[in-house]
Parts: structure tokens; sequence; C-alpha cells
């Protein structure tokens, strides 16, 4: 008995022995666990800390680009459009620093009423290629729009100076008023005929001006001169009639309003129609308004003008205006980038004066009638879309 209760013993101290040895490992298993547990929480909290971080300073940092593109913005539209004042130099020359202040991403964001990248941003060219009948010491900034690339991006492909040598290959068939009407061709009973017309009251050094082409942007008639706004209306509705009733887009602003209006009166038949987009606070939709005739916004005007001297440099069209040209050689872009006309006359050219037009100061009422007619051939949409206001 004696022996079993030793055996029972020294069993029992083996095996707590044992149980004490297993105690002892686990512990020590256990504690680097929870110290490799505790560095992972801490390095993701670290990590997640640092992405936020970053990302704050992201937004920040867009934050801050968009702010500086939102004053340059601002400051582009402050001149867009103006009266000249003793403060448009120097509001002008504030907006230009501010544009070279920024960073080429801060650029793009540039976004206004009427800013944009294209405002400061736009490659004028090189003033001192340009053709010596261009040199009026206009300023280094000088583009002729209606040179077509004699500075413009180096091409060279319809400078002014071919297209007032190519007068003379193109005889009127019809001459009224003096030389200020003229007719190219016969009327072609299956073409299709577009005119643009630019309007005034005729005072001063304002006139009436218009084109029509065919399809292909061939002109078939021109016309600048000094209208009654009645007379000028029928001259433009019988052209129209004449030319298969012409797709006719008077420009509506201002004056133009009473021509077009003239012209319902009187039923013709095909007047090209505006969209206007009304974008109403509120409505996920924005709501559309068709008037007759062409209204011009200070954005379109740009697009209109680059567009006719595209597809002259290109040839896509044919251009047989004297007056064209004598306005040609004094519109330009200004410093601040914008197709404007300079007011110069030019008369030392016969073939582009030989109608001196009582030797008055030329501005841009035949380029701009030419730039809708070229504008509607084209679109060739007798619901036509302008860009909203």
């Amino acid at each position: 008995m004696k022996k079993k209760l030793v055996t029972i013993l020294c069993v029992t101290t083996i095996t707590a022995s044992m149980l004490a040895g297993c105690g002892s490992k686990t512990a020590e298993t256990t504690a680097p666990t929870e110290t490799t547990a505790v560095t992972e929480t801490a390095a993701a909290t670290e990590a997640a800390t640092t992405e936020a971080a970053s990302e704050t300073a992201a937004a920040t940092e867009a934050e801050d680009d968009q702010a500086a593109a939102d004053k340059v913005a601002a400051l582009i539209d402050a001149i867009y459009v103006q009266e000249r004042n003793e403060n448009t130099d120097e509001q002008c020359k504030e907006a230009k620093e501010a544009w070279d202040a920024l960073t080429d991403a801060q650029k793009e964001l540039v976004e206004g009423e009427e800013a944009d990248p294209d405002y400061f941003g736009r490659d004028t060219g090189d003033a001192s290629k340009d053709d010596p009948r261009n040199g009026d010491e206009i300023g280094e900034n000088e583009l002729l729009v209606v040179s077509f690339g004699t500075s413009f991006n180096d091409s060279r492909v319809a400078d002014i100076k071919g297209i007032e040598e190519m007068l003379s290959e193109y005889p009127t068939i019809l001459t009224k008023m003096g030389g200020q009407y003229r007719e190219f061709n016969e009327v072609d009973p299956d073409k299709e005929y577009f005119i643009g017309a630019d309007c005034s009251t005729g005072r001063a050094t304002d006139y009436s001006s218009f084109t029509c082409m065919d399809k292909f942007g061939e002109e078939q008639v021109i016309y600048k001169g000094r209208l009654p706004l009645d007379r000028y209306a029928k001259l433009l509705g019988d052209t129209g009639m004449k030319f298969n009733n012409a797709l006719l887009a008077p420009e509506t602003n201002d004056i133009g309003a009473a021509v077009t209006a003239m012209l319902q009166a009187e039923g013709y038949p095909n007047l090209y129609y505006y969209t206007k987009i009304l974008k109403k606070k509120g409505k996920s939709r924005p709501e559309e308004e068709k008037i007759p005739g062409w209204l011009t916004t200070t954005k379109n005007r740009t697009v209109i003008i680059e567009g006719l001297e595209e597809d002259i440099r290109k040839e896509n069209i044919i251009i047989k205006d004297p007056f064209f040209i004598q306005e040609a050689y004094t519109f330009i872009y200004d410093a601040t980038g914008r197709p404007v006309a300079r007011g110069k006359h030019r008369t030392s050219s016969s073939s582009a004066s030989d109608i001196d037009m009582d030797d008055q100061t030329y501005s841009d009422d035949d380029i701009f009638g030419k730039a809708i007619t070229n504008h509607i051939r084209k679109s060739n949409q007798y619901n036509g879309y302008v860009l909203p206001q």
C-alpha cells in the first residue's frame, strides 16, 4: 500500500511538472503574438493617417489651383467686352500678368462667363514674318485675321496678297449701285445658296454688307454700302429669292432685328433660325427658343471668324470681294488675343480700293457678313444652332 501511495505521488508530481511546463510554454508563445498585433495596428493607423493627410493636402492644392484660375477668369471677364476707359490698359496688364503667373495645370482650369484657356494661351504668331504689305507697325502681336497665315503658325497657304491678286480673275456679270452690289455667276437652278448679312443704320463709318455663297463656298454676290433699313431688307429679300430662295441669316442683334422683322413681314420663305439655350435654375433640362436671324455672342463671334480664316487658308472657299480686301488689311488680333477691327483704311492697292466709299475708315462689316455666310453654308441646318450665351 505504501508502495502504491508513493507511485501515485510520483505520478502526480510528474503531471504537475508537465502542466507547469506547458503553461510556461504557452505564456512564452502568446506574448510575442500580442506584441506583433499591436505593432501591425500601429503601422496601419500610421499609414491611414498618412494617406488621409496626403488626400487632404491634394484636395487643398486642387482648391488653391482652382481659386487661382478663378481669379484670372474674373480678370479676363472684366476686360472681355467693355467700353474703353482710363482703367482699361491697367486691367489688361493685370489680367495678363496673373495669367502668366499660373502653372500650366492652373491655366487649364481657367473658365468664366467669357474666359477660357485660349484667351491668352492662343498662339498668334510672329508678326515679323508677315508679308511686307501687312507691315504697318500695328504691333508685335499683329495678326491679320484674314491674311490667313502670313504670320499665324507660319502657314503661307492663302494669304491676303494672293486673294487680292486673284480679284481680276472674277469678272462681274451684274453691277448695281455704283459697284456696291456685284454678281459673279448666273443662278444654277440645282444649287443651294446661303446669305449672311451684317446690318447697320448706314451712319458715319458703319456699313451694311452681305455675301451670297453656294454650298461649295464660291461667292456669287457681294454688297457693301449704306441703305435705309427698309431698302436693305428688300435688297436682301430680292437677292435671296433670285438665288433659289437662299437660306438667309441677317444678324439680328440690335438694329438687325428690324431687318429680320421686315423680311418676315414680307413673307421671305427661307430664314435662318438660331436656337437660344436658356438654362434656368431648378430645371434639369435647358429650354430652347428659336428666333429668326443670326444672333452674335462674344463666343460665337470668334468661332465664325476663325472658321472663315481656316477655310480661306485651306482654300475651301473662293473670295471675289474687293471690300473684303480693304477690311482684311486692318483686321487684327489685338494684344489680348481678340479678333478686332483696327479701323484703318488702306488705299494703296488699286484693285482693292477701286470703290473708295468716300474715303471712310473701314471696320469689319464685310468680314463679319462673310463669316456668317460661311458658317451657315457649312452647317446647312434650317433650324440653325449657335452656342448658348
